[in-house]
């Protein structure tokens, strides 16, 4: 029997030779938390072929020690907040929707 997480096995947290990380802690980064992001999303028509790129959206995270977040102290500034806090978004997730229908320019 291997260790390894597969399909049609669930998850053990208990066993210690099994990697386990819920969806909330999961990141592809080496920070074992999701903090703040972007979000990017470009919608292509494929009816005319056009694509419609949307304003970033940003996420956030709400953990206090993201300096993006709405729960991080207005109280901790300067070194220490550079020492303690995470001082950058994460990369952006990046969407390209393709949608079956004319643009809204085309779509008139």
């Amino acid at each position: 029997m291997s260790d390894t997480f597969s399909p049609s096995s669930a998850p053990n947290p208990s066993n210690p030779n099994q990697t386990y990380l819920q969806p909330s802690t999961f990141s592809t980064t080496s920070h074992p938390l999701i903090m703040c992001y972007y979000r990017r999303v470009r919608n292509v028509y494929r009816h005319c072929g056009h694509g419609v790129t949307l304003p970033d959206e940003e996420i956030k995270c709400d953990l206090p020690n993201c300096k993006f977040s709405p729960s991080h102290p207005k109280e901790c500034q300067g070194p220490q907040c550079i020492k303690s806090c995470w001082q950058y978004h994460q990369y952006p997730q990046q969407y390209s929707p393709h949608i079956d229908r004319p643009c809204p320019q085309c779509g008139r």
